[in-house]
Formats: C-alpha cells, sequence, structure tokens
C-alpha cells in the first residue's frame, strides 16, 4: 500500500466546531425548503444541540413527527435538555430502542446505567440498539457488552458499533465479520479512519462493488478519499453514497461538493430521486429516497457521526496530543 500525505485531515476541533454546527443548520435548512424528508432531517442532527436544532425538533413533533427519529437524533448530546427529552420518554415505556439510540457518543454514568439495565431487562427488541450505542467506544465496558450481545446473536449490530474505532481488538473483529460475510457493514465502520489499515481493508472491500466503501470514508478529509469521491463523480455512479461520504467534514472541499451535488440533484440524474405521490406503500418508501434527503444525510451526520467523533477525541486524548 503506498503511503499518502495527510491534508485537511478532520480532527475532532473541525468536526465539532461552533462554525460547522451554524452551515451544518443552515443546509439543512436550505434542504427542508427544498422538499427534504424533515424525519430525516432530525435523524441527522445528532451532536446538534443549539436553539436552531431545538426548533426543527420541536417543529417536527408539533406536525405530528415521529418520537424515535428525534431521539435517534440525540446521539452524542450530554446537555440538560437532551436527558429531559430522553427521561421524559424514557417513562413512557415505547421508545427504549431509539432512547439507546440517542446514547451513542456518550460514556456517562447515566447512559451507561440506561445500558446495564436493557442488558438485564430488556427483550431482544431493544438489544440490537443497544448494541449499536457503543459505537465508537473503545472502553473495556463497552467490549464485554459486546461479547455479551455477540453471544446473543447480534453480530450485524456489534458489526456496526466498530465505526471509528482504531484498536488492535476492532481490526481483529472487523476481519472476523468480513470472514461471515458482512463485509458491506465492515466497510461502513472505516468511518473517520485514514489509516494504512483502513485503506487496506477498503482495497480489499471494494473489489467487487465500492459503494458501501465510499459511504464508509464520513469523517476523511484525505486526498486519497477525495481522490474515490471524485472518480465516483466523474463516472456518474454511487452519487448517493458520495453524499452520504461528506458527513462530519467542514472542509472548503467538501463545503465545495455538497454545493455541486445540490446542483446536481437539480437534473434529478445525479443522486436516487423519488417523486412520494407516486410511492404506493410503506414499504416502498422506505427503499427510496429523494436527493435532498440524501443530502441532509451527508452534512453534520446521524448517530454513526456521534460515534466517530467520540473515538476520534478518545484516540487524541490517548495519544497525549
Amino acid at each position: 500500500m503506498e503511503d499518502h500525505v495527510v491534508q485537511e485531515m478532520a480532527t475532532p476541533e473541525t468536526m465539532d466546531s461552533q462554525n460547522f454546527k451554524e452551515k451544518s443548520l443552515d443546509f439543512m435548512e436550505k434542504l427542508l425548503e427544498q422538499g427534504a424528508d424533515d424525519s430525516t432531517v432530525v435523524r441527522n442532527l445528532a451532536g446538534l444541540d443549539d436553539a436552531r436544532a431545538w426548533k426543527i425538533r420541536g417543529e417536527f413533533l408539533e406536525t405530528g413527527g415521529n418520537v424515535h427519529h428525534v431521539l435517534s437524533g440525540l446521539a452524542g448530546l450530554d446537555s440538560e435538555k437532551s436527558w429531559e427529552t430522553r427521561m421524559h420518554f424514557l417513562k413512557q415505556k415505547k421508545y427504549e430502542s431509539s432512547i439507546l439510540l440517542s446514547l451513542t457518543g456518550l460514556d456517562s454514568k447515566e447512559a451507561w446505567d440506561i445500558r446495564e439495565t436493557v442488558l438485564e431487562e430488556a427483550g431482544k427488541d431493544h438489544k440490537s440498539a443497544l448494541a449499536i450505542s457503543l459505537t465508537g467506544n473503545d472502553s473495556p465496558e463497552a467490549w464485554k457488552m459486546r461479547s455479551k450481545l455477540l453471544k446473543e446473536g447480534f453480530k450485524e449490530s456489534v458489526a456496526e458499533s466498530l465505526a471509528g474505532i482504531d484498536s488492535a481488538l476492532a481490526w481483529k473483529m472487523r476481519e472476523r465479520f468480513i470472514d461471515e460475510g458482512l463485509g458491506a457493514l465492515v466497510a461502513r465502520t472505516l468511518a473517520g479512519l485514514d489509516s494504512k489499515e483502513a485503506w487496506d481493508m477498503r482495497k480489499k472491500l471494494g473489489t467487487e462493488d465500492d459503494s458501501w466503501v465510499i459511504e464508509g470514508l464520513a469523517g476523511v478529509d484525505s486526498p486519497r478519499a477525495w481522490d474515490m469521491r471524485s472518480l465516483a463523480i466523474e463516472e456518474n455512479r454511487n452519487m448517493d453514497y458520495v453524499a452520504k461520504s461528506l458527513a462530519g467534514l467542514d472542509s472548503d472541499r467538501a463545503w465545495e461538493m455538497r454545493s455541486l451535488l445540490f446542483e446536481k440533484e437539480i437534473s434529478k440524474n445525479a443522486l436516487r430521486v423519488v417523486d412520494k405521490k407516486k410511492v404506493k406503500s410503506k414499504e416502498e418508501s422506505l427503499e427510496v429516497e429523494s436527493s435532498q434527503d440524501v443530502l441532509a444525510q451527508g452534512v453534520y451526520g446521524n448517530y454513526l457521526m456521534a460515534g466517530v467523533r467520540k473515538a476520534l477525541k478518545d484516540k487524541i486524548e490517548q495519544n497525549g496530543q
């Protein structure tokens, strides 16, 4: 594998700056004006805790929006208001899975108390979300819980929880899951990773279809990642995955590509587009996304990016940087 020079790498500072948050909300509001599905937008507000983000959430709920979407979009938030929201809906005993997703990126005692309670008391309905709530968490407690959940059969969700983690144990588990046929999921867990190991694995996974590999570039701002995105755009393929791969990026190049994809959306050719009036069933609507919805997933990010941010911060703290 050739060595590569890292430039403009995403860092916790750039991925979590107030300026990025403001620009993300500007773009999300623009997408809403252009017809983006509001449920997609609220799911992708993970980590956004200012008044504008809460206004979007509040208006969504006031118009009958699904509580599950709001809760999953609270991932990474440890504020008083986020905990008040979680506990309010936890008392209703019908949103447990989404509350668990909202704990992604959190390592506080409150978050672990809820996880431990679910592990001991909840049925299988909620344990998939419990595993995903560990995304980006490389602590001994997280690995102990993953081990228990693996024994109970939740390997897909455990695989997803490896996103952003760069430890030896995580790489060993990725190899195991690839051997077990979960390559697409593993590709997404490379989000935020620009190491030699990550690129070797991308090469291994992208031999036949690199769509999931491209989506797994979320949070990666290096020249090599941009080469992969640019090639896909030049070949007019996997455009929706390219859009999603911009999640967590605040570089000039990322914003230029968002603008480019937004303009291409107008042509109705670049990204997957659906006329929502022609969707005949709920099942069909889950299989198609408007281009505005796809773009909304490539800005600040959902619960996965909340986990990736945590993994990046923890790695830097461990290295004493």
